[in-house]
């Protein structure tokens, strides 16, 4: 193909998908910080040189108003991009630089406007003792008419229309970076693998047909396209190699366009938009890949977010929000907006124009165990802005989409242990799960491997609901397991199973927790719901009391006969928890579905489940939908 384009391939709706034009790239320029001064630009995605960034200090206040965006267009693909001016300041919540822009045609075929690109503002954060309104519900995004006669046009509602002219529009955000001088010292950052030998490949699996031995050689070639297709080979190959299991790669030619038609198939299945997010941690980098159902691919490199800076931050992150001292506190917003201005925010401007409203996050070794419901844009948390889910690669993410509301649950679960912590809570649990959307539960002694092989044996269920403590631990796979009454379900023995036939569409872990950032322990939760068969699992990061557990756990089911999508409910339930109408008040549970009597041998004090604590570590595993 030529600029580009790639063919176009049949739509999900009688008619052509047009085809699909170039991808948008750009980098981030890093402002001076602590580590490593000023990382010069890359070359641009198509003929020309990204000029570097002129910069200086000021101390105009955070409400100072933004300048105008200042585009030009210019007539060849060979001529330097103009330098963008920018200003660095000193606190993190500031708003963001005006973005510099050219939009550069061809003589082939006229360019059509590209998507605005405004400054993205960061309001100040949050002080100590409040806490962030939650946002409206999401709501789908209508399709517009084509204006073709053969099919529908799925593009956004009043989103305009892309550039096809397959020509990368870069685009150059600020990022403040004035809260690196308060990194970690070296000592505190994670064992992050760096170049590492590939693993073995299996000759006999398409696997080994998508592998590429180094990111950086990908991120060399400028080509989105095989840069997609070589990082779901890296990530299907590391899965593959810990967990035993297989997954094939659409061609690279065809890998795009059949992402994004399957992500227009679910949207008009479940009327919500999606985006693929992958993000992939470089020595001196992150990269930013965005896959929207339309459109073109949009890259962002990200100096700032090197990983001897990244990686700190998400350490920091996760002790400031599970420090049982800091939970009355919100000191862990400092770190939770970093993260957001890194990995989020250059995306931005682009997931609101196109409309997306859930994200599928593929992110690398270290950033698997990240809470990101928990990162904050200065206004609000994530998810209260977007539903998402964790995936492993798309290509090993469970598309095929079956409602679950009004679905029976099998739950099981254990409260009593010889050597781990006593989870009293548990049978309330199970209760209010089984009264919510039906189905038997088992508690303790009838919680085995045998009872829930032969309860699930009877087709009834589509759901599995474990409360009950499991582990994914450092090593091998064999090492993580969940606690049954008389036995551990380890990790490696979860394909036998056999939940794909029937579907088991969601797994629930509600007391589980995952090493931080050890390589092997992210991949058993990473890939939880690909291993056991299930389309999606839902898990918790670290062990959240029982209590938060159990007002979590109510508020999710109850949202979930609403006929949302999992992630979706998800989001609300954390939502909930977020403005207070999930908490311990009076010895009884209070959700937005009413009040439930604690019994005699739970004594809780009153309190909200509002901070971070006790809703972002839950986490939706594969399939959002």
């Amino acid at each position: 193909p030529i600029a580009g384009i790639v063919p176009p391939t049949p739509g999900p709706i009688a008619g052509i998908v047009p085809p699909t034009p170039g991808p948008i790239t750009g980098i981030v320029p890093p402002t001076p910080g602590a580590i490593g001064g000023v990382i010069a630009p890359t070359p641009g995605a198509i003929g020309g040189v990204i000029a570097p960034t002129n910069r200086s200090t000021v101390s105009t206040p955070t409400t100072e108003p933004m300048a105008p965006t200042n585009r030009s267009t210019v007539s060849t693909t060979t001529e330097p991009m103009a330098p963008t001016n920018r200003s660095t300041v000193s606190t993190t919540t500031e708003p963001m630089a005006p973005t510099n822009r050219s939009t550069v045609s061809t003589t082939t075929e006229p360019a059509v406007p590209a998507i605005d690109s405004n400054p993205l503002s960061i309001a100040p954060g949050s002080t100590a003792g409040t806490a962030a309104s939650p946002a409206p519900s999401a709501t789908p995004t209508p399709a517009a008419k084509s204006s073709t006669t053969e099919g529908e046009d799925l593009q956004p509602r009043n989103v305009p229309r892309l550039n096809t002219s397959g020509v990368a529009n870069d685009r150059i955000l600020r990022l403040d970076s004035s809260i690196i001088s308060n990194l970690p010292s070296s000592e505190l950052q994670l064992n992050v693998p760096g170049s590492e030998p590939a693993p073995a490949a299996n000759s006999n699996s398409r696997l080994a047909l998508g592998y590429v031995s180094s990111p950086d050689r990908l991120f060399e070639t400028n080509d989105i396209q095989k840069i997609v297709w070589g990082v779901e080979g890296l990530r299907n190959q590391e899965f593959a190699s810990y967990l035993g299991i297989k997954s094939n790669v659409p061609d690279e030619q065809l890998l795009v366009p059949t992402f994004q038609e399957t992500l227009r198939n679910i949207e008009q299945q479940t009327g919500k938009r999606s985006g693929i997010i992958y993000m992939v941690s470089r020595v001196d980098r992150l990269e930013l890949i965005l896959i929207p159902p339309v459109g073109r691919s949009i890259h962002y490199s990200v100096p700032e977010a090197n990983r001897a800076a990244l990686f700190p931050v998400v350490k920091e992150l996760r002790d400031e929000i599970t420090t049982p001292a800091k939970r009355g506190t919100t000191s862990y917003l400092p770190w939770a907006q970093q993260l957001y201005k890194w990995a989020i925010a250059p995306l931005e401007k682009d997931l609101e124009s196109l409309g997306i409203q859930t994200l599928l996050l593929s992110v690398d070794p270290g950033l698997r165990s990240v809470p990101f419901a928990a990162l904050h844009d200065g206004k609000g948390f994530l998810i209260q802005k977007y539903s998402f889910s964790l995936i492993p690669s798309f290509s090993a993410t469970n598309t095929n989409y079956k409602s679950v509301n009004n679905t029976r649950v099998l739950a099981m679960g254990r409260s009593e242990f010889v050597d781990k912590k006593p989870l009293p809570s548990v049978p309330l649990e199970l209760k209010a799960i089984s009264g919510h959307l039906g189905g038997p539960f088992f508690l303790n002694s009838t919680f085995t491997l045998d009872t829930l092989n032969s309860e699930y044996a009877k087709g009834e269920f589509r759901i599995v609901h474990l409360a009950t403590h499991a582990e994914f631990q450092p090593g091998k796979a064999s090492n993580s397991y969940i606690q049954l009454w008389n036995s551990k379900l380890r990790l490696n023995e979860m394909g036998s199973l056999n939940w794909g036939n029937p579907q088991v569409d969601l797994l629930v872990l509600s007391a589980c927790t995952t090493a931080l950032g050890d390589r092997e322990a992210e991949l058993g939760f990473g890939g939880l719901a690909v291993k056991s068969g299930a389309a999606s699992a839902l898990g918790s990061l670290w062990y959240v009391d029982d209590g938060g557990t159990l007002g979590l756990m109510s508020e999710f089911y109850y949202q979930l006969r609403g006929g949302t999508t999992k992630a979706e409910t998800l989001q609300l339930a954390q939502q909930a928890m977020i403005a207070r109408q999930v908490g311990i008040k009076n010895q009884q549970l209070v959700t937005t579905a009413g009040n439930l009597n604690l019994p005699a041998n739970i004594k809780q004090k009153n309190q909200d489940f509002s901070h971070p604590y006790y809703w972002s570590s839950f986490t939706l595993i594969g399939s959002p939908w």
